[in-house]
């Protein structure tokens, strides 16, 4: 059977920039093994798969893999996929707001038109807080130094609906000088809680400097449910 995938560049003006998302629509029937095969062939950090929703009130079910494992919800996932089923017709044409129903719940996804360019916004879910690292440990692992950690944020996880490891540096030079080395990051995540780390620098007002590390995929190129 033939189906239709989108390719997308999510978080950017520009083509082949940003962060890449293939998009598989009608994937109803699909096998979950064939789901993960297709995401680890397209390689990118995710591919969705569009499925008819459970509740007809929604726009679609969503289901995002990484090329190792399904994921529960992931931010440029969501957005890229409600551009895609806004741009194919597949929700009411003007809808100002819909749900996709993802494994961690529904996320609700407004939409906003500005400069004759369609523009979306996710609802993330509740945010909810884990394990405390010492600041030496994860300097350590991130390649800086003790003293380029924030004193009064705890290196702390946290999730709404992947956790991170959340990581406050001075500045953005700090972040710039972090280093994604998987043995050091191994040594630092316990797979059980979390295996991402997102690392942070205030860079102006009401603005952050940001990376994202990860075990299976180096460094993602911009995260939205981290940013979240």
């Amino acid at each position: 059977m033939t189906r239709k995938v989108r390719i997308v560049d999510v978080f950017t003006e520009k083509p082949l920039s940003g962060n890449q998302l293939a998009v598989v629509l009608d994937a109803k029937g699909m096998p979950i093994k064939l789901m993960q095969r297709i995401a680890r062939e397209m390689n990118f950090s995710e591919t969705t798969f569009v499925l008819p929703p459970k509740d007809p009130a929604n726009a679609a079910r969503v289901r995002i893999f990484t090329p190792h494992k399904e994921v529960p919800f992931a931010g440029h996932p969501t957005i890229g996929t409600a551009w895609v089923l806004a741009t194919e017709g597949a929700v009411p044409e003007g809808a100002a707001e819909f749900v996709l129903e993802e494994s961690v719940g529904p996320v609700k996804v407004r939409c906003t038109q500005e400069a004759q360019r369609l523009m979306f916004w996710m609802t993330h879910p509740t945010v909810t807080f884990g394990q405390v690292f010492p600041h030496a440990q994860v300097a350590a692992a991130i390649g800086v130094d003790v003293a380029d950690v924030v004193p009064s944020a705890p290196a702390q996880i946290a999730s709404t609906g992947l956790p991170f490891l959340f990581v406050a540096l001075r500045d953005p030079s700090a972040v710039d000088q972090a280093t994604s080395d998987r043995s050091r990051l191994e040594k630092l995540l316990p797979r059980r809680l979390t295996d991402a780390v997102f690392l942070t620098a205030a860079n102006g007002p009401n603005r952050l400097y940001s990376r994202a590390f990860a075990l299976d995929t180096s460094e993602d190129p911009a995260t939205g449910s981290a940013s979240g």
